[in-house]
């Protein structure tokens, strides 16, 4: 239902592509329905109603591990954490994974992620593919020759959180931006 295929070099970014047995619009028009909570510019969905959308989370949230363990087997990945064995960091997260909407001038600026977040996806609802709602990605803290994935529905994004994941995202449009996003954090106690 998810695939992946690795974009670049110096940032490990996987194009995600999904398949779900439903259309963009059976999706959207459920994504509209969710309630939303949170500020002005970015809302949460926290209790997903629709059959068809718990489908898609679960869907995501089952692949996530094997997400993490395919994206180990990078000796970049592995040097950044500084590990002897990989499973020490494979066994030792937390996933978060909820749908979100993002109200038309939402942005994050161009920054990098808590360093906590060991790595971060999203996957797209969008009708066609949209530069102004994309992520894009750049080693550089200039945010220089940026890498982008479509919008589109059915596309996505994952990536480890490194010294040099820089990324830029948001709304830059005049409708809604709806997306499924998921963060692996460090199970911290």
């Amino acid at each position: 239902m998810i695939t992946s295929q690795y974009r670049d070099d110096w940032g490990l970014l996987n194009q995600l592509t999904t398949n779900f047995p439903y259309s963009q619009e059976e999706v959207y028009t459920a994504l509209q329905s969710e309630e939303y909570q949170g500020n002005d510019s970015r809302k949460f969905c926290h209790e997903i109603k629709s059959p068809i959308l718990q489908s898609i989370h679960k869907a995501v949230v089952d692949r996530i591990p094997s997400l993490l363990e395919e994206i180990s087997k990078f000796p970049e990945f592995v040097e950044h954490w500084g590990l002897d064995d990989i499973n020490d960091l494979i066994n030792n997260v937390k996933t978060s994974c909820y749908f979100i909407c993002d109200k038309p001038g939402y942005t994050t600026g161009l920054h990098i992620d808590n360093k906590s977040q060991v790595c971060a996806g999203m996957l797209f609802f969008n009708k066609t593919d949209d530069p102004g709602q994309s992520t894009y990605f750049s080693p550089s803290p200039n945010g220089d020759d940026p890498v982008r994935i479509s919008s589109e529905y059915g596309n996505g994004w994952f990536f480890p959180n490194t010294y040099d994941a820089y990324h830029v995202g948001g709304n830059n449009s005049s409708r809604d931006r709806y997306a499924l996003m998921f963060i692996n954090k460090l199970n911290l106690k």
